[in-house]
């Protein structure tokens, strides 16, 4: 699936953010403040193009987009009213998706539904989302969940017009690493590191 592989190790990504976006990017990181930078580049030029961004990241991520897009001018509370700024905690989605260490049929069908009534309210907007869910399941050497949730954005964007960043920090395993990676990329339309 990947069209294209860019490697930016130490450059931004707001060129490529600041365009409409449509697909499935993949960002792998070393550094959790970097990471953190392309988040907000990437929900911070969605929001400015007048786009829903709908967030799926860690309590710490979710609490430090917010005051990143506050310091840029936005008025959060004001977009979250709206609901043009939707956050969900990503911790909190995954133990309701989880039966033990698979995702449930019925809860991952209840968040299919979830995701697909906000891209469907979004009808002539675009959408991006960012999301940690993934990386989180990957941190808990989840693999198969991981995948099969990879899987259902993919069939998402199948259907809606919308863009999906997925952050995923590169793990020390080169074994493990070497065998994820490549399902990842295959995942993914675009892939970039940092």
């Amino acid at each position: 699936m990947v069209q294209t592989a860019q490697k930016l190790e130490e450059q931004t990504l707001a060129p490529w953010f600041s365009k409409p976006m449509r697909g499935h990017v993949a960002q792998f990181y070393t550094d959790e403040t970097k990471l953190g930078v392309c988040a907000l580049e990437y929900i911070y030029s969605g929001l400015r193009r007048n786009e829903m961004c709908i967030v799926i990241a860690t309590p710490g991520k979710l609490i430090a987009l917010q005051k990143g897009l506050r310091r840029l001018g936005i008025d959060i509370s004001n977009l979250l009213a709206s609901g043009c700024y939707i956050t969900y905690d990503a911790e909190e989605l995954l133990s309701g998706l989880l039966y033990g260490r698979e995702i449930d049929t019925q809860q991952l069908n209840v968040l299919t539904a979830m995701l697909s009534r906000h891209l469907v309210l979004s009808s002539r907007r675009s959408v991006r989302i960012f999301g940690e869910m993934a990386a989180l399941l990957r941190q808990q050497k989840n693999l198969v969940a991981m995948l099969q949730l990879e899987q259902v954005f993919d069939e998402l964007l199948r259907h809606y017009r919308f863009s999906l960043y997925c952050a995923y920090p590169i793990l020390n395993q080169r074994s493990e690493y070497d065998e994820v990676h490549q399902k990842i990329q295959a995942a993914h339309d675009h892939m970039f590191y940092c």
